[in-house]
């Protein structure tokens, strides 16, 4: 007989509640990650994490409570289940929500889902999603409600339900889409995420994808069998990338362009000693220049002699920087001032 590990965790403050199914039990990488997520949803950092005495989830309480600060642990008493009657409540209320959700599932596509198939995770998972935003307590709030302050608003589909998504601007490899791909494809729809609220769609080649996109589809095409028998990701595998991805670039160089040189090989420096520079020549003179223009004329005449100062006419119409690089010891903002000074006695 197959049988499901699952995970629950409960805050008393507002009964916001995690429901996971998990590989194995005790300190997993997956559980650990999801109950820390947990706690930064309820807004928790301190408080007392309690469990009860099973060897597996004390090795959990411990792992977290190690990598969350504020934490402290406390383990309920030996065959007192009334120590943990807030998670025996929503473990009822979570259990009667799955089967309710498996059971729509089977009757919409006309099949039977085995406990080892991937969607019954994400079904689990989603159940917990929905107690939380629409189960009312007894002061007529939900726990989102007693979290956020707020009722939640977004737009839901039928879980599992074949809708058509927006594909992400990056494809599963990592890299950025062309324009030509296609945008849209079919999908599952398994739920919204809890931290940035996309959309979260099984693909049908498999996969998991996030999307903000999503067209509902006619009764008659709601249902496509063939999607749910093609999805493999299981709710620990979502934030898995292949294995193998394509390195290089994604073009040819243009024609005439070598690849780059790796830096293993030696390449010989140039040789610039016979280099010189070329110098312009001018075959026609210019008539009639404004001042301006001769001013720029003089200093290319100036700077084609060699040991002679440039004329003091020709410095004091150059640009600022220009004359802070020809004479750098000369205090050019007292020759402004002395000059603008002249002016206004004169």
């Amino acid at each position: 007989m197959i049988t499901l590990t699952m995970l629950t965790v409960v805050d008393l403050l507002t009964m916001l509640m995690l429901g996971i199914v998990v590989p194995s039990k005790g300190a997993i990488t997956y559980a650990i990650d999801m109950t820390k997520r947990f706690l930064m949803e309820c807004g928790r950092t301190y408080g007392i994490l309690q469990s009860d005495n099973e060897p597996a989830i004390k090795d959990l309480v411990r792992a977290v409570a190690a990598q969350v600060p504020g934490l402290s642990i406390r383990f309920s008493p030996k065959y007192s289940s009334k120590s943990l009657g807030a998670v025996g409540a929503m473990q009822k209320e979570l259990y009667g929500q799955v089967r309710v959700l498996k059971r729509h599932i089977e009757v919409k596509y006309s099949m039977t889902l085995p406990p080892e198939h991937a969607l019954l995770t994400w079904l689990v998972e989603h159940a917990a999603w929905l107690l939380n935003r629409y189960k009312i307590h007894t002061d007529g709030k939900t726990s989102f409600q007693r979290r956020w302050s707020k009722t939640f608003q977004s737009a839901l589909c039928e879980f599992a339900e074949t809708i058509q998504f927006r594909k992400s601007v990056w494809n599963s490899a990592g890299m950025s889409k062309a324009k030509l791909d296609v945008q849209w494809d079919f999908g599952l729809w398994l739920g919204r995420d809890t931290e940035s609220n996309e959309c979260l769609v099984g693909t049908s080649d498999g996969r998991l994808e996030r999307c903000r996109s999503v067209r509902r589809l006619p009764p008659s095409q709601k249902y496509d069998k063939r999607l749910i028998d093609n999805f493999v990701t299981k709710t620990w595998e979502r934030h898995c990338r292949p294995k193998t991805i394509t390195e290089g670039p994604r073009f040819s160089p243009p024609p005439g362009l070598d690849a780059p040189v790796p830096e293993s090989e030696d390449v010989p420096d140039a040789d610039l000693s016979n280099v010189r520079p070329v110098e312009p020549e001018y075959d026609y003179e210019p008539e009639e220049m404004m001042e301006e223009e001769t001013i720029q004329q003089d200093f290319q005449d100036a700077m084609e002699v060699d040991g002679e100062e440039l004329p003091s006419g020709v410095v004091a119409g150059l640009h600022t920087l220009c004359r802070l690089r020809l004479q750098p010891e000369q205090d050019l903002t007292s020759q402004s001032t002395r000059r603008r000074k002249s002016m206004s006695t004169s």
